[in-house]
């Protein structure tokens, strides 16, 4: 229907999307994606008043939703702290450093306006979402038959294979070849940090966050690509269900695994430009560079953004979106034995 009546979509009112095959790690399958993200394109496209996702958020064999195995996904990394061996190999196997660092956080928390200035500077270059880190994770699971809390159980020519697999596609994906620094922006790589740092124990890592509420209130806004990780931000209460489970996972790593790391306030990037900027680059080693001020330029010069930011990142810096969360109170109420701690805990 929709292809042969590609000119009367605009009054549809509603785009009802079927689709309910998963994989056994509760990812949907290459046409059941297809069909959602078809969906979605539409749904941007016409303006439909609703997008329906229906079938889509159980496996076929069996009844674990699929934002349920996400939480089972972040607490198997976890599981891997309650091993002494993690910490002994992590402590033995060859620290070779090298020229990446990771900028996670949560989706919505800053990253792509931050993945802007910083690819802006020369003598860096930022890659977007790639799904590198994923793909280790199949060769851990798959070719070296270890589950993912089973990380400490990793010898170190396995490690090394694990590096170089990495470092050879992180490099491969870059367009600046003679880049002093290369940076995985993936925000939702938080909770993959007993990985990273087992991996790459040396490398620096830059945590973005913004107010957990507005942070929490622009995911629930947002049309993402549906999986496993994104199933959980449905609605304000599930976002800020996992929201919390993710900051908590932050918290224990950065208190156990010995991270290099700095933080990147949203609110104090739009407020102090400079100060921030300098800040994160004293932290990567790099000299400032005047030409970062010109982010807005490099997002316009950038043939595609890959996160729902792709439109803002090219306007001048703006305050409308902070404290945005305070004109739907009303709606938080459920939310709150959430959130309240994380506004403490970093200082709202």
């Amino acid at each position: 229907y929709i292809n042969k009546n590609k000119n009367n979509l605009k009054n549809f009112d509603v785009i009802l999307v079927l689709s309910n095959e998963m994989n056994r790690e509760g990812e949907l399958n290459r046409e059941s994606k297809a069909r959602a993200n078809k969906a979605i394109k539409i749904f941007k496209r016409y303006s439909a008043k609703y997008l329906i996702t229906s079938g889509w958020a159980y496996r076929k064999d069996t009844d674990l939703c699929i934002a349920t195995a996400f939480k089972n996904y972040i607490n198997n990394y976890a599981k891997n702290l309650d091993e002494k061996a993690f910490f002994e190999k992590r402590k033995s196997f060859f620290k070779e450093k090298n020229k990446v660092c990771f900028l996670i956080g949560f989706p919505r928390s800053g990253t792509t306006l931050l993945d802007t200035i910083l690819r802006s500077h020369p003598d860096i270059d930022v890659i977007e979402e790639k799904p590198i880190i994923n793909s280790l994770e199949g060769i851990i699971k798959n070719k070296f038959k270890y589950k993912l809390n089973e990380i400490y159980k990793l010898s170190e020519p396995e490690v090394q294979t694990l590096r170089k697999y990495y470092l050879e596609n992180i490099f491969q994906l870059s367009d600046k070849k003679n880049a002093k620094l290369i940076v995985d922006k993936f925000p939702f790589q938080t909770v993959s940090l007993p990985l990273i740092n087992f991996i790459f124990p040396e490398a620096k890592i830059i945590f973005a966050h913004r107010h957990p509420y507005d942070t929490v209130l622009s995911c629930f806004q947002q049309c993402f690509e549906p999986n496993n990780a994104m199933a959980n931000l449905r609605s304000l209460r599930e976002s800020s269900e996992i929201y919390d489970l993710s900051m908590k996972m932050w918290v224990r790593y950065k208190e156990n695994l010995n991270l290099n790391f700095t933080m990147s306030k949203y609110e104090s990037l739009i407020d102090n430009f400079e100060v921030q900027t300098k800040k994160i680059m004293d932290f990567l080693e790099i000299e400032w560079n005047p030409n970062i001020k010109n982010y807005r330029e490099t997002a316009l010069s950038r043939i595609k953004i890959n996160t729902p930011s792709s439109s803002q990142v090219i306007q001048p810096l703006y305050r409308s979106s902070i404290a945005k969360w305070e004109n739907y109170k009303t709606y938080f109420a459920d939310c709150h034995v959430f959130l309240e701690n994380w506004v403490k805990y970093f200082n709202y």
